[in-house]
């Protein structure tokens, strides 16, 4: 009959019992998460080797005792090999856990499983075994044979690397997953203490194990990990995966080097521009897997040629210092973005802009010259007159879209710096001598003088002169009339300006391409007009929207008070 403290013994043990089987049903409903699967597994385990020293101490019988201290060291090697999976996939490593990485792990486990079960074939685990009361209740003695210290060792090996794996966690994420980890890292301690006393038959009771005992305090930092915080719903798999992402996803190449630009690691986008594998170039100098101009880490951004694969292309990489401290540094992340396509574009652009703006502007103007020449020769001849006024005004229509397509290019590339515009002043400076080119052009400015507003002069003043422009020039009114009007809208820090004339309005197909933001062969502009003011306003930090019906149109355009710098 056990004594009372052998009663309070078996009571510690059926609290871990039932303790176990609440985890085991909380951990359930998580099955989904990561790493949730191996604690299910931990339990099970758990269970099983509670629940069986429990009948175990009750019952004298040499043979059944045998058999529980057999079911404790199985219990060991897989609680071990168990809590290692879940730190590795609870903190995101499932990488590790492949068949490539963890079979061995699990390989070892069952063949040490069949070493212990096959214990009376060649009594690697136990010898000279006897069972003995203590407290009243059923203890052992036996020697211990290099199977035990085997399993103890691996063990305990597995549980510590899966405890650093949590606490590495702790360090490394902060308080978002401190309480978790810590109360599931500590957890480990009481049993691990427990097989610690029983492998080298220490303990104030020799005969009697411990570890079941001690799976209770195991237990209770367990429930506080699930039932006082979200340990499966915020879990460190999500932040570690997708830091692994941010790098391993990414469309660009990425290379991690040290400070003599030795290659450390890559993702795949790397491997597949330099045709290698981290195997074959980590520790290998970056230099050596291309040809080209040489990468300086130390430039936050530059712009290289780099010849691979038989193909020449140009990136722009941008490189971060990697430090452990302050004045440590230990290497660089390169993050290398193909511009090849974008540069040609844009030298392209530039070649047509240039032929467009001098070669087609010098032509035009000697069509005009010759035009105006054979004008004044057939003065007298009406039919031919018009044909040179034509001439004229088509040409000269495209000598002014090319030096307003130059403005437009300057001022959008432009880096000047905002200042701060009285707007009435500056619509006025603008509005009025357009109005005076025609006698019947009027220009009503009704603007509040307090007004202000820190922009890009330059740009605000060709969105502004575009507006006011046409909505005179494509006024077919008898007196063709432009209004401007500005108010503060002060709950927004914004400036709103609204520009009205009486025109016929805004053909559709011109505001279609404005809208799509895109040209067609069918529906397109007749001017840069409206894309001037589009492109314009969206440099600025603004919006526009356009009004049109048959009375006139009416444009729209919000700016912020500030835009602060520009980047050019």
């Amino acid at each position: 009959m056990p004594t009372i403290a052998g009663w309070l013994h078996l009571g510690v043990i059926a609290a871990g019992v039932v303790g176990t089987l609440f985890l085991l049903r909380w951990v359930w409903d998580l099955r989904d998460r990561p790493g949730a699967w191996w604690f299910l597994g931990v339990f099970l385990i758990q269970f099983t080797l509670l629940s069986g020293y429990g009948l175990g101490y009750v019952i004298f019988d040499l043979q059944f005792r045998y058999g529980i201290e057999v079911l404790g060291w199985i219990a060991a090697i897989w609680l071990g090999t168990l809590y290692l999976a879940f730190a590795l996939g609870y903190t995101g490593r499932t990488n590790w856990l492949t068949p490539r990485w963890y079979g061995p792990v699990v390989g070892f486990a069952c063949a040490t499983t069949v070493a212990i079960v096959t214990d009376p074939l060649h009594g690697l685990l136990i010898g000279e075994f006897a069972v003995e009361s203590v407290t009243g209740l059923s203890g052992v003695r036996y020697e211990r044979g290099p199977l035990v210290y085997v399993a103890f060792a691996v063990s305990a090996t597995q549980i510590a690397v899966g405890t650093a794996l949590l606490v590495d966690t702790v360090v490394s994420y902060g308080r978002l997953y401190r309480s978790e980890a810590i109360a599931v890292g500590l957890s480990a301690v009481p049993p691990a203490v427990g097989y610690v006393l029983w492998t080298f038959d220490l303990g104030p009771v020799a005969a009697l194990n411990l570890v079941p005992a001690l799976f209770l305090p195991h237990v209770a930092l367990d429930a506080y990990a699930f039932t006082r915080s979200d340990m499966f719903d915020l879990h460190p798999a999500t932040r570690r995966t997708g830091e692994r992402a941010a790098i391993d996803d990414l469309a660009n190449p990425v290379v991690v080097v040290d400070e003599s630009m030795r290659v450390v690691t890559l993702n795949g986008a790397a491997e597949s521009l330099f045709s290698t594998t981290k195997r074959q170039i980590l520790g290998e100098s970056l230099s050596a897997c291309y040809d080209g101009d040489s990468i300086d880490p130390t430039q936050d951004r530059q712009t290289v040629s780099i010849r691979t694969r038989g193909r020449r292309q140009e990136f722009t990489i941008a490189s971060k210092p990697l430090s452990t401290a302050p004045d440590t540094l230990v290497g660089y992340t390169l993050v290398l973005q193909d511009v090849t396509d974008q540069r040609q574009r844009k030298q392209r652009l530039e070649v047509l802009n240039r032929i467009l703006r001098h070669n087609l502007r010098n032509d035009l103007n000697v069509v005009v010259g010759m035009a105006q020449l054979l004008g004044d020769r057939h003065s007298d001849d009406d039919e031919s007159r018009h044909y040179v006024e034509t001439i004229e005004r088509n040409a000269t229509a495209l000598i002014d879209l090319g030096t307003t397509a130059q403005r437009v290019a300057t001022a959008l590339e432009s880096d000047e710096r905002p200042r701060s515009i009285q707007i009435e002043s500056s619509i006025r400076s603008i509005a009025e001598p357009i109005a005076n080119r025609e006698p019947e052009w009027e220009a009503i400015v009704d603007i509040p003088d307090t007004l202000t507003v820190e922009t890009t002069a330059t740009l605000f003043e060709l969105v502004f002169e575009n507006l006011i422009e046409n909505g005179f020039e494509h006024n077919n009114a008898t007196e063709p009339r432009v209004t401007i009007e500005a108010v503060s809208i002060s709950s927004d820090d914004e400036i709103e300006i609204t520009v009205r004339d009486n025109g016929p309005g805004i053909p559709d197909h011109e505001l279609g391409a404005i809208e799509r933001e895109t040209e067609t062969a069918l529906e397109h502009g007749s001017s840069l007009g409206l894309w001037v003011i589009r492109w314009g306003v969206t440099a600025l930090g603004g919006d526009s929207s356009f009004e049109t019906d048959p009375e006139g149109s009416a444009v729209t355009i919000r700016l912020p008070r500030a835009i602060g710098d520009r980047e050019a």
